[in-house]
């Protein structure tokens, strides 16, 4: 089993922090899972397109917004 996580980085004031520059990064990680590799890269670029579109409506006064799809082997507890 394969599941995706999403790093993603959205710039909200474009400046280095100590001129006052502020950003939100982090990951996100999706609850679906794929039986196989392949099956999960075919969606990365739905994902990554999806996580922007909400970023952007949550933020939409940002500067920047990038998020990247990982497809990662699932380790079963």
């Amino acid at each position: 089993m394969f599941e995706m996580i999403v790093g993603f980085y959205i710039i909200l004031i474009d400046q280095s922090r100590y001129m006052g520059g502020k950003n939100i990064q982090g990951f996100y990680k999706p609850e679906v899972e794929y039986k196989t590799q392949e099956e999960c890269r075919e969606n990365r670029k739905m994902i990554e397109e999806w996580f922007e579109d909400e970023a952007e409506r949550l933020y939409p006064d940002h500067k920047g917004i990038d998020a990247k799809v990982l497809c990662v082997e699932k380790k079963v507890k």
